[in-house]
């Protein structure tokens, strides 16, 4: 079934056109007070030039065209002149009629009617997937219409216009907010709508492939990030320049043997996968997912702590070797029965402390013990209390800045992940 839009002006001969053209089953007449006599009027109420004191000798457009008036729907618009009225009363036919027949074929006619009228019909157009808008073209022997006779239909569909409206939406609604996994599966399913230019595909592909690569970076798959960044490497080389040093970083810890040599001084990288992951947490936060959040700035915190005891002196928290202590500290570190000793968090940054390394940890260790309090009464530590924006805010300030102010510098990250994808500013 096919649905035809007309938005209905002064002049009878486009719109006869587009119908005998279009071969609808149904049409909805979008009309002001005044041309809707031509659509349904009694008598001669077609053709005639007013301006020339002519009248009007042809019957209304249903008897011209053979249509009868439960063929069709004759929506009156009062405020024809006002865009926005225009385009809402359009919108709500257009749910109207899909809620009528969803599967029916929409074709929008925009030649006749108002300015506002036309525009109003072409705007709601655009947010039907496929659509099909027709306008009459013509011989034209002044500015106030085309000459009867002359008329020809053009079709165009708004797939293009629809999808690329739909990729703006993508962006604004989930990248935005970093909702990658929503984004690559909106945007995949978008390949459905048919008669794409070949452009429009190439966005489409874009915005798969980049929404693809951070939902990956996102889970920590920093391999499969990289490789599909690569595609886009001009636009994200700074990206895939921070995510190879945190892929080299991350495979330094994995690859730590259980009794290492303390490594010779090598600058200052290293700690990159601890910017990653401090990242990933304020990610969470600007979705709301304040225990998500919490969890991760809580490992954020212990991996630094990991990190810098291996890179600084050669030691592991999961077996440490008290061998390598200065002799006074060990007792202190001694282990258990089985000679293995395993650093929790606190007593992790106690011995950074004691080492010299983060001396500035004794200063901080009361409000890091009591803000470590609300992570572990969160549902995702050992809790069941859900963790507020407010407190989230705390334990950023605390353990977040914390890690800020004495994260060493390595490969500059570039700023947090992107929210626009087809306008990136690296």
């Amino acid at each position: 079934m096919k649905t035809l839009f007309l938005t209905v002006g002064g002049s009878h001969e486009p719109i006869v056109t587009s119908i005998e053209r279009n071969r609808p089953d149904r049409i909805v007449f979008v009309c002001s007070p005044d041309s809707a006599v031509t659509v349904e009027g009694p008598g001669a109420v077609c053709g005639g030039n007013p301006r020339a004191g002519i009248k009007p000798d042809k019957p209304n457009i249903l008897v011209q065209t053979g249509f009868s008036r439960e063929e069709c729907l004759i929506d009156i618009i009062d405020e024809f002149d006002d865009l926005n009225t225009c385009y809402r009363r359009v919108a709500l036919l257009i749910e109207a009629e899909q809620r009528r027949d969803p599967t029916a074929e929409m074709v929008f006619d925009y030649t006749g009617g108002t300015k506002s009228m036309a525009v109003g019909l072409g705007a709601a157009a655009m947010e039907v997937e496929d659509a099909v808008v027709c306008v009459i073209k013509g011989l034209r022997t002044d500015l106030i219409k085309v000459q009867d006779g002359t008329q020809n239909i053009r079709l165009s569909r708004t797939g293009d216009a629809w999808v690329s409206r739909q990729l703006q939406n993508i962006e604004r609604t989930l990248v935005a907010r970093y909702d990658y996994s929503a984004g690559m599966e909106v945007s995949s399913s978008l390949f459905a709508v048919p008669n794409l230019s070949r452009d429009v595909e190439e966005k489409i592909q874009r915005l798969g492939t980049v929404c693809k690569a951070f939902d990956a970076w996102d889970k920590f798959d920093h391999a499969t990030a990289r490789r599909l960044l690569q595609l886009y490497r001009k636009d994200y080389h700074r990206y895939i320049t921070f995510l190879d040093a945190v892929i080299a970083a991350r495979s330094g810890l994995e690859a730590a043997p259980s009794e290492p040599e303390i490594p010779a001084p090598r600058g200052i990288g290293g700690f990159e996968v601890v910017e990653d992951l401090l990242m990933n947490a304020e990610r969470r936060r600007a979705q709301g997912r304040y225990d998500d959040a919490v969890a991760r700035l809580y490992r954020t915190f212990e991996l630094f702590g990991q990190v810098l005891l291996w890179k600084k002196h050669g030691l592991l928290t999961g077996d440490l070797d008290t061998a390598r202590l200065p002799e006074a500290l060990r007792p202190g570190y001694a282990g258990g029965g089985n000679g293995k000793v395993q650093l929790a968090l606190a007593r992790t940054y106690d011995l950074l402390a004691d080492l010299g390394t983060l001396p500035a940890y004794r200063d901080h260790r009361g409000n890091i013990l009591n803000v470590l309090q609300v992570r572990n009464h969160s549902i995702l530590a050992h809790g069941f209390a859900p963790i507020s924006r407010s407190q989230y805010e705390q334990v950023d300030e605390v353990l977040g800045g914390f890690i800020r102010a004495h994260l060493p510098q390595g490969v500059p990250a570039p700023g947090q992940f992107p929210t626009q994808l087809f306008t990136p500013s690296l």
